[in-house]
């Protein structure tokens, strides 16, 4: 059993709790980014928890707007289903999704693809929206983040 260390305060950096959980600058913004806070300017506190998860509280302005906040409703929503991996067709999870091969190659021709050879991932929601992520190895990331 530990106890939780606040590493920022108010906007700012605490560099003796830093320490104190030995953590550098460059281990903190990971910790932030994988939060989903790429600008440390949106963060008004950093919790370092006992169990070294780090718990991420935005500046107000940053918060993200729900519907409960615009009193509107919404639809219900699962889980997504992975139903082509790698350019291979997850058979069991489209039968889970009550949908066949034929279905997906028709869905898949909709979108402008005759193959699977380019497809890295597709998923498919109970709505049946099917989303496609395209492989992309040539593709090179900016190294800004050193």
């Amino acid at each position: 059993m530990g106890t939780p260390t606040i590493i920022i305060q108010n906007g700012k950096i605490l560099e003796k709790n830093l320490r104190k959980v030995k953590f550098d600058i460059n281990d903190m913004l990971e910790e932030i980014r994988s939060n989903g806070y790429f600008d440390l300017s949106q963060v008004e506190y950093a919790v370092m928890e006992a169990s070294g998860k780090l718990s991420i509280l935005p500046k107000s302005e940053y918060r993200p707007l729900t519907p409960y906040d615009m009193k509107v409703k919404v639809s219900k929503e699962s889980l997504c289903a992975n139903i082509i991996i790698d350019s291979k067709i997850m058979h069991n999870n489209l039968k889970n999704m009550n949908k066949d091969e034929k279905w997906l190659i028709k869905e898949l021709k909709l979108k402008g693809y005759n193959d699977l050879s380019n497809i890295l991932l597709a998923t498919l929601n109970i709505n049946e929206k099917v989303v496609i992520y395209e492989k992309n190895l040539n593709e090179k990331s900016k190294d800004i983040l050193e």
